[in-house]
């Protein structure tokens, strides 16, 4: 007999929904941070990596509600980038800086958790999130 743990649609949407909670937790808003490096092993670190590009999150609501475990960003705004390089990490934070989360990010295909057309990012150029969805596990 499996031991594994299965969560049911609407405990996954609860967990969604607390998750974005947190970004709109403080007025004004979160923000989808963009880094070159190594990912910090735990979110508690501080980046030592260099910081591309800086996204916000709409400042009222960053997520709409979730279904089926999944809540989708509003649109965001696109960005000037602020350095060269090659994007391997994000980070969510909220207003006052406090990291809620971080992920890995990649190009088209390559299945990590925030996709762009092309990772390499260039200064002064513009970055666009055409989307963005925080998923909770099923357990499936």
């Amino acid at each position: 007999m499996s031991t594994q743990l299965i969560i049911s649609t609407a405990a996954r949407n609860a967990m969604a929904n607390a998750f974005t909670a947190l970004v709109d937790a403080i007025a004004g808003g979160g923000y989808l941070k963009i880094y070159k490096g190594s990912i910090p092993l735990i979110t508690d670190s501080e980046s030592v990596s260099d910081l591309l590009a800086t996204v916000a999150f709409d400042a009222t609501d960053a997520f709409g509600d979730a279904a089926s475990g999944t809540a989708a960003a509003a649109p965001m705004d696109s960005v000037t980038v602020d350095q060269t390089g090659t994007a391997t990490y994000y980070r969510i934070t909220n207003n006052s800086g406090t990291v809620i989360a971080q992920g890995t990010c990649g190009g088209t295909g390559s299945g990590e958790g925030l996709v762009f057309d092309d990772p390499a990012l260039v200064e002064d150029g513009t970055l666009t999130i055409t989307s963005y969805a925080v998923t909770m596990p099923s357990g499936a």
